[in-house]
């Protein structure tokens, strides 16, 4: 990253929200990228920057997102905290994980639209191939949902199963069809989350 990162990317956002896009933002947060830059306080600021021009983010500030952690209550309250400090935000989303080891993890997701919250099915004990790329494979199943004017529910059922296949393959870029995230999606290997 440097100083001019964010004012280029904000600038890039807020002409995509006036043509009239629908701006999605990842907080993708990791100490790799900004342990040398700041930290996570770091990030946060750049974070609020570019939140201001975002219609959804994926991730929540301050969250413990492990699947084995999760409290509906407490993302509904920092989900809505981070609604009422940036309106323009209609969905918050993030994907829920418990990593075992590195080639076993659980894999959820949650969302709030509407004040309402929705969790997705939950994929315990996967066995990972290669977790890189899985977030950007939720968020890729997750819009193509809402694109294809899909329910909210249907939409993180989707994202959820694809991020898991990613998991499952070499590589960051996911190489499931669309039948066989849609086969995923109907098996019984999956849980409802706690």
């Amino acid at each position: 990253l440097s100083a001019s990162t964010p004012a280029v990317a904000a600038e890039a956002m807020k002409a995509a929200k006036e043509s009239g896009a629908v701006v999605s933002y990842d907080l993708n947060y990791r100490d790799s990228l900004w342990g040398k830059r700041g930290g996570r306080e770091a990030a946060n600021e750049v974070n609020a920057e570019l939140l201001a021009f975002a219609d959804i983010v994926y991730g929540v500030l301050d969250l413990d997102s492990r699947l084995s952690n999760f409290d509906p209550e407490v993302f509904r309250r920092l989900a809505s905290k981070m609604n009422s400090r940036f309106p323009g935000l209609k969905i918050v989303a993030t994907t829920l994980r418990d990593t075992h080891s590195a080639n076993r993890h659980d894999l959820g997701a949650v969302c709030l639209f509407e004040d309402k919250v929705t969790v997705a099915r939950a994929f315990n004990n996967v066995e990972v191939i290669d977790r890189v790329g899985s977030g950007d494979a939720f968020v890729a199943g997750f819009v193509d949902h809402i694109l294809e004017g899909k329910t909210i529910q249907a939409a993180l059922d989707c994202g959820t199963a694809h991020g898991v296949l990613a998991m499952t393959t070499p590589g960051d870029v996911s190489m499931a069809t669309s039948a066989e995230v849609s086969r995923l999606m109907k098996s019984a290997d999956t849980a409802p989350v706690r």
